[in-house]
């Protein structure tokens, strides 16, 4: 039996990556994993997380939405952002949300909004 992995969370996308990507891919494959489930950020990742994706097709599945830590004054133009881009095209999933508090509570409630936003996003996108 052929065992394939899917690795549902991962952010290969972002810099640190760069130096040996080509290196961790091959790798990945060779264990068996398949598939790569890439969760937005923000905006501020949005060119790298859908160049890895066009990169590797099939094999890279950009998410769209929020992370909870990015949640900050400017929460409502990060979500306009993201669900601009659920307009735009499809996309594997919403992600990366949910609350963390772990890092800070100053936007307790701004996070709350956030994610019941996006919650509503997976019903209506699909």
């Amino acid at each position: 039996m052929n065992t394939q992995l899917i690795d549902t969370h991962t952010h290969l996308y972002l810099d640190i990556f760069d130096i040996d990507l080509p290196d961790v891919m091959q790798r990945a494959e060779n264990e068996g994993i398949t598939k790569f489930y890439l969760p937005a950020i923000d905006s501020t990742e949005e060119k790298s997380l859908l160049v890895l994706e066009k990169k590797y097709p099939g094999k890279c599945h950009a998410m769209m939405g929020v992370h909870p830590c990015s949640i900050k004054d400017n929460y409502q133009e990060e979500l306009n952002w993201a669900e601009k881009w659920l307009q735009k095209r499809r996309f594997a999933g919403i992600g990366e949300t949910g609350l963390d508090y772990y890092w800070d509570k100053t936007f307790v409630k701004e996070q709350a909004i956030a994610f019941r936003k996006q919650i509503e996003w997976a019903l209506h996108y699909d």
